[in-house]
């Protein structure tokens, strides 16, 4: 009798729903097919998000950062400096190569930071492109064979809507256009690779899908040297995923393919320094984050790590820190244009104590993303313990482990040594769409559930995407190119291009002036102890100045907030940069 009672219940609850899930409320989707819905929501969220990345990089069309400068750097291999200005131990050679491409297109110099940000919202739009075709092979279209299978397929269209908010929220928030950065290259080069390896997984390990997996995996590591131990990843998960000899020797030709075509860095870069390298920016990352015990841009030695380093920057001057840059290289900044150059002699080296310490660092900027994405977290509580049961949960984590699995595995490689937002973007957005196309729910649900639980998240995600781009219109507004401004001052004040001059700054990245004209910058005071020289006397000012001027220093250019300066410094126009002459 209770069998019978439980039942009837049942029955009475799955009929009221399907008369909710068909009531007037929910009848309106019915006027469009999934696919055109689809159709219409593609067409939204790109333009949507084309205009979201246009704004962000034209609010902050100025701006650029240490690591920006030195890929313009780089790009003077396509303005007559010879290719071998494209070689460098820690930043890679692809990103330059475009920036590069951009000044070819617009050759002013004044300009090319702004350049640097169209070129940007380019390669944005060719990694939404990328995140298509991922998309397109997690939630492929499948085939209709009559009415009563169209009824019951899940639609596709509120994944997407899921996926889209995900990728804007990672690629205009965690990681921005505000900088002249190739982590959206890398993204695109990443998005490409999961989509083929998820089109292996499913529909067979091709020669031609392989062959594609290595030359896009050759071309992310030319982008960033990251790609080179996920691109082995993925590889090596897509034969696992096979289970097949046939996929191995597939599998092992793409990894080849992929050296191949990473050789036209490595090769030359191993060449120059002397030994096989397939890059220096992790051995670096490790002696800087893991391996010292200090927080100092002026590595004098290797910490924990072995050896000794064979350049370090000569300390000019104690009080306050005051350093200089014995180097041959043109460039506008000697320290930052290839940091790897001076940790050459030292070996990276495991240290419990501080890898202990370098993760516990990295868990705050994980903590910092998972609030910020609260509102999919919920989501996904939601959709697994009120729609799913257990066993359709599990089945559909473990056939989506390629996915998930590499983003987790990304984001741990990360975690051992450094975080930052713009690292981690791309392997959250594969984790978080990994889970995502894992849940599997009741046919008589899909349509209710994947509704409103993905209109919840992507509100969640949205809402804050939008209000962050208002910010950025109003706080930029009316804002002006300073370094530009000093650059054309110091031109009229006599300043020439390969002259070699000397900084007192409180920010690290405020010298793009010196791009601008062709500096070099071969001596500064350390941007933490800068304010201790406007408080010293004349005379230790005056030491400092000299030991710049002994450096091989012609004059010093400082950031001095107030609107008066010492005798002999004069003023760049109406920035807040002062020029002193020291020869």
């Amino acid at each position: 009798m209770v069998k019978h009672m439980v039942s009837g219940r049942s029955d009475s609850w799955l009929s009221s729903l399907r008369a909710v899930s068909t009531s007037s409320v929910f009848r309106s989707e019915s006027s469009l097919s999934p696919e055109n819905w689809l159709f219409a929501i593609r067409v939204a969220f790109w333009l949507f998000g084309t205009v979201l990345a246009i704004v962000q990089a034209w609010s902050y069309r100025y701006w650029v950062s240490a690591d920006g400068i030195s890929y313009l750097d780089l790009s003077d291999a396509l303005s007559g400096m010879g290719w071998h200005r494209i070689i460098n131990g820690t930043w890679s050679p692809l990103y330059p190569i475009l920036l590069g491409l951009g000044r070819i297109l617009r050759p002013d110099r004044y300009g090319e930071v702004v350049t640097g940000h169209l070129v940007n919202i380019i390669l944005f739009v060719g990694t939404f492109l990328a995140f298509e075709y991922f998309l397109c092979s997690l939630w492929p279209r499948q085939p209709l064979t009559d009415a009563v299978a169209q009824n019951r397929q899940a639609p596709r269209w509120p994944w997407f809507v899921l996926g889209y908010s995900i990728f804007l929220s990672a690629f205009l928030v965690e990681s921005t256009l505000r900088y002249l950065r190739p982590d959206i290259l890398m993204a695109f080069f990443l998005f490409l690779a999961m989509g083929l390896l998820i089109r292996i997984c499913q529909n067979g390990a091709t020669w031609s899908r392989y062959s594609a997996l290595g030359a896009v995996l050759g071309m992310g590591y030319l982008a960033k040297q990251p790609m080179l131990p996920i691109g082995f990843l993925i590889i090596a998960t897509s034969a696992l995923a096979c289970k097949s000899r046939v996929a191995l020797s597939k599998a092992l030709f793409a990894a080849l393919l992929m050296l191949l075509i990473g050789a036209a860095y490595f090769v030359p870069l191993s060449k120059a320094r002397g030994y096989v390298t397939f890059g220096e920016a992790s051995t670096y990352n490790y002696l800087v984050y893991v391996d010292q015990r200090s927080e100092s841009a002026y590595l004098m030695d290797p910490g924990a790590g072995s050896g000794h380093f064979l350049h370090v920057p000569t300390k000019i001057s104690d009080t306050p820190p005051t350093y200089s840059f014995p180097t041959e290289e043109a460039a506008t900044h000697l320290l930052r244009y290839d940091p790897s150059y001076w940790t050459q002699g030292g070996k990276a080296r495991f240290s419990a104590g501080g890898q202990i310490r370098a993760v516990f660092r990295n868990f705050k900027p994980f903590i910092d993303t998972l609030e910020r994405n609260g509102g999919l977290i919920a989501g996904l509580v939601v959709l697994c313990f009120a729609f799913a049961d257990s066993r359709r949960i599990l089945a559909g984590l473990c056939q989506q482990w390629p996915v998930w699995g590499i983003g987790l595995i990304g984001l741990g490689m990360y975690a051992m040594v450094h975080v930052e937002d713009r690292y981690t973007a791309p392997f959250f957005a594969l984790f978080w769409l990994g889970l995502l196309s894992g849940v599997r729910l009741p046919r008589i649900l899909s349509n209710r559930a994947a509704l409103a639980v993905a209109l919840a998240i992507s509100i969640s995600i949205l809402v804050p995407l939008v209000a962050s781009a208002g910010h950025d219109v109003v706080d930029r507004r009316g804002a002006t190119d300073f370094s530009a401004e000093a650059a054309r001052q110091l031109t009229s004040l006599g300043i020439r291009p390969a002259d070699r001059v000397a900084r007192i700054s409180p920010w690290y990245t405020d010298y793009a002036w010196a791009r601008m004209l062709r500096l070099s910058i071969i001596a500064e005071v350390d941007p933490v102890h800068a304010g201790e020289f406007w408080e010293c006397g004349p005379e230790v000012q005056a030491r400092v100045l000299k030991a710049m001027s002994q450096a091989g220093a012609r004059a010093v250019v400082a950031h001095i907030k107030t609107d008066t300066a010492p005798p002999l410094w004069q003023r760049l126009g109406n920035t807040e940069q002062w020029i002193y002459w020291l020869n």
